[in-house]
């Protein structure tokens, strides 16, 4: 590799890269496009990188290392782990597309005009390396995280192009259907009710995932958060499960007062399958979790806020016997207690 470009990736990468690591190949460009999970990005050229090295103004260096890929521009920095790679192919006039995964699964596109001879003599020869050295990594891992990778290309390279750059928010593996639901398009949801749509699309997403024990989706949609979401958006996500599985808790145990024998019997049933969807959830995590709807103590030192959610989401999916339809059967029911408590939600903030 050229020492004075491998110098200009070090520099721009900054402590994205530790001494040690080694640079496997680099290609140079200029970047044409950007859309970072769902939004596309105007592409800036400021002066700063300009003043380091006159030569680069307005260029793109692509570069990777056995852990991670790194895309660096003027006033630009974007990196994601090699094997994150979902999609790296030649476009017309030679441009390349790269899909990956970023931060909470979120999906970014960028498209690069590369620059270099080589390039035009090698079409393609970047991208078939960087696909080859991502594959020997992906084939390290556990056979569970392959596979999630590959459900997550499956999705990503079912989409053509136009699709792809139209996409809206939302993690990188969800299905379209899915990812409209996210976006809070969702003709089946009816009238305004006071229920919050994407608190309730992500509750039901998850509840989904769960109930086909599914561990990836449950952690895929787990991570993502709609845009504006928040705390209180959290806050409603986590009241909506109080009531949910308070619910379907007295149905399946036929009783308004379960006790506390029940809901551990409850637990040690349904646990099995609750430790396919959270592997590093224990018995007692389920159980905390039944006891806290029911305000019951803790056996032990409890749970917080937000582990109640993600316990919470996935007990409901697995006491469900058709998330979708039971959910949608539920929701006129949630919207009435919703509304009666009106006022004391409005005084923490959780409704306008």
């Amino acid at each position: 590799m050229d020492k004075q470009l491998e110098w200009a990736v070090r520099k721009a990468a900054g402590d994205a890269l530790k001494p040690d690591d080694v640079l496997l190949d680099v290609e140079v460009g200029n970047l044409k496009r950007f859309r970072d999970n769902g939004i596309d990005k105007p592409v800036v050229t400021p002066k700063k990188w300009a003043r380091a090295i006159p030569a680069a103004r307005g260029v793109m260096t692509v570069s990777y290392t056995q852990e991670q890929v790194l895309f660096l521009s003027d006033g630009r920095a974007v990196n994601c782990a090699l094997v994150n790679i979902h999609r790296a192919q030649p476009l017309s006039e030679q441009h390349q597309l790269f899909a990956f995964a970023g931060r909470n699964s979120q999906l970014i596109l960028l498209e690069l005009e590369p620059a270099s001879r080589r390039t035009n003599e090698q079409p393609g020869g970047f991208l078939d390396r960087l696909v080859g050295f991502r594959d020997r990594e992906r084939a390290k891992l556990p056979a569970k995280a392959r596979q999630l990778l590959e459900r997550q290309d499956a999705v990503i390279q079912a989409h053509s192009i136009e699709e792809l750059w139209a996409r809206p928010p939302a993690p990188v593996g969800m299905k379209p259907d899915d990812v409209d639901q996210l976006a809070g398009i969702d003709a089946a949801a009816g009238p305004y009710d006071g229920i919050d749509g994407a608190a309730w699309n992500r509750l039901r997403l998850l509840a989904r995932a769960a109930g086909r024990e599914d561990s990836g989706a449950y952690a895929e949609t787990l991570m993502w958060e709609p845009p504006g979401f928040g705390l209180p958006g959290h806050h409603r996500t986590a009241l909506y499960l109080l009531y949910l599985l308070n619910l379907r808790i007295q149905e399946v145990l036929q009783t308004n007062q379960p006790t506390t024998a029940q809901l551990h019997n409850l637990a040690e049933i349904t646990y099995p399958q609750f430790r396919v969807v959270l592997d590093r959830a224990d018995e007692a995590h389920l159980e905390e979790t039944l006891r806290t709807v029911f305000q019951m103590p803790p056996l032990a030192a409890g749970i917080t806020p937000g582990e109640f959610t993600v316990f919470a989401a996935a007990a409901l999916g697995l006491l469900l016997d058709d998330p979708d339809s039971e959910l949608a059967l539920i929701r006129p029911r949630l919207a009435s207690w919703w509304s009666r408590y009106h006022d004391s939600f409005v005084r923490q903030g959780l409704k306008e």
